[in-house]
């Protein structure tokens, strides 16, 4: 297993190959597809530069803009992040918050490794925010307009443009095309040998917030959906008693 092989299945037992990844997020995407610690088998040899000195200057600017955005997502979920906290894309976020909370103000959950002050400033990466707007499909149909493009429409390329909907209509697939009804006997069990990153990531995050008030979102659950929610409520608790595999 190398990070080049990594992706998509869990492996009981994943014999790893570290020699040939270029970084410490290499080695940990190899790694990660074990299902136990028991189960790795390190093969040698094994370079400790990999993960050891310190991390290049972009990333810890990536690490440090997550963790804002981290800590204000819990503070706009318990409902305390402050009114003028407000915007559509990451940086405008971001930059609402830095002007909210001011430029040296840290988090308490940030790792000593990346924490900012005045001897070691944090400037957000800023992206000029830009106008946008919902496109329409025109009432009138006009051939050559839509072999010609209008130059006042056109955005430059290094910036990305966001929250733009088509509302042209796309050939309907049948649901049975991509979803037999065969294709799974036990739809609420788990299959670890096609659990992905996205499926791990996905009911991490259910299972944190359930666990979080388990009283109020085993109610909650069960009244939303008996069907889904509430087995999924379920099988939490035998996850907790050990007993059932996330």
């Amino acid at each position: 297993m190398t990070d080049y092989s990594s992706q998509g299945k869990t492996r009981p037992f994943n014999p790893v190959h570290l020699d040939y990844c270029k970084s410490h997020q290499a080695c940990y995407t190899a790694l990660s597809r074990t299902a136990t610690a028991k189960g790795t088998i390190l093969l040698q040899p094994i370079s400790p530069t990999k993960v050891q000195g310190g991390i290049h200057g972009s990333l810890r600017q990536e690490f440090r803009e997550l963790e804002l955005l981290d800590e204000i997502t819990r503070l706009c979920y318990e409902r305390c992040l402050p009114i003028t906290v407000r915007g559509d894309r990451r940086y405008v976020l971001l930059d609402a918050y830095h002007k909210t909370k001011g430029a040296y103000y840290v988090p308490a959950t940030v790792h000593p490794a990346i924490v900012w002050s005045r001897a070691l400033p944090f400037e957000p990466s800023m992206v000029k925010d830009i106008p946008w707007k919902i496109l329409t499909k025109s009432k009138k149909s006009n051939t050559n307009a839509k072999c010609k493009a209008r130059t006042s429409d056109v955005v430059p390329s290094a910036i990305p443009i966001a929250y733009s909907v088509s509302t042209k209509k796309g050939r309907i697939v049948s649901r049975s095309a991509f979803h037999p009804e065969d294709a799974s006997a036990n739809p609420y069990g788990t299959s670890r040998s096609n659990n992905s990153c996205a499926y791990d990531a996905f009911f991490a995050v259910i299972f944190n917030v359930w666990h979080s008030d388990m009283v109020r979102f085993k109610i909650g659950f069960h009244e939303m959906s008996p069907q889904y929610l509430g087995k999924l409520s379920e099988s939490f608790d035998l996850h907790i008693l050990g007993t059932y595999n996330l």
